[in-house]
């Protein structure tokens, strides 16, 4: 990967096991002005913000063509962060951002902790100190319908990919998200609690393919 002074900092924190989500995203980035050989397209990602010791350093999102593509810096201030994912943020649960820190802040045994946040603490959430990781705008999947009518259960489909193995699996999670009498660290996980969560059959191989040709 080419390195930039304003990637130092992120690649510092990877080379000393904390930065491993933000560099991914990093990697992710598209500059579309030729200056990377490497572009990766058709992978969206909801609008996420990269954070190093509590200060906003990278906002990535999904173009319109199908490009990973960043935000200018005079856009990495609270309230401009509060008033689009304020805007945008319109999930059944009333969650409107979700924060990722890696395994080191997550405690024993644990990949990620998800952090879920309300509107009405959005504000408070992005003016306090908080360890490395990375902020994401939270929406809810497609809604499941069935005999008692449409649902909406939060799901990720995980892939696991290596030039001898391709290995995909669905978790999607017991709970409605509108459920608000369950807390929503449990209606809204996904792996890594099979407490809340059950594995689901893929069953289109179109959607099992396009994973495998995005990992390759």
């Amino acid at each position: 990967m080419m390195r930039t002074p304003e990637s130092d900092d992120v690649i510092d924190e990877l080379a000393h096991g904390e930065g491993v989500l933000a560099t991914f995203f990093l990697m992710l980035w598209c500059r579309g002005t030729g200056k990377r050989a490497h572009q990766l397209c058709g992978v969206h990602i909801p609008d996420t913000i990269v954070y190093l010791y509590s200060k906003p350093l990278h906002w990535f999102f999904s173009s319109k063509t199908g490009d990973i593509r960043r935000k200018s810096r005079s856009r990495l201030n609270s309230k401009h962060i509060e008033e689009q994912f304020t805007k945008h943020g319109k999930s059944l649960s009333g969650v409107k951002a979700c924060y990722l820190t890696p395994a080191a802040a997550a405690g024993p045994g644990a990949v990620v902790k998800a952090t879920y946040t309300f509107g009405k603490d959005l504000r408070k959430f992005l003016q306090e100190d908080k360890p490395n990781g990375v902020l994401q705008l939270f929406f809810d999947p497609k809604p499941e319908v069935s005999h008692d009518g449409a649902c909406v259960r939060n799901s990720v489909v995980q892939a696991n990919w290596s030039p001898g193995c391709f290995f995909i699996e669905k978790r999607v999670n017991k709970h409605r998200l509108d459920a608000s009498k369950v807390p929503i660290d449990a209606r809204a996980a996904t792996h890594g609690d099979h407490l809340n969560t059950e594995t689901v059959p893929l069953v289109s191989s179109t959607v099992a393919a396009a994973f495998q040709r995005t990992c390759r």
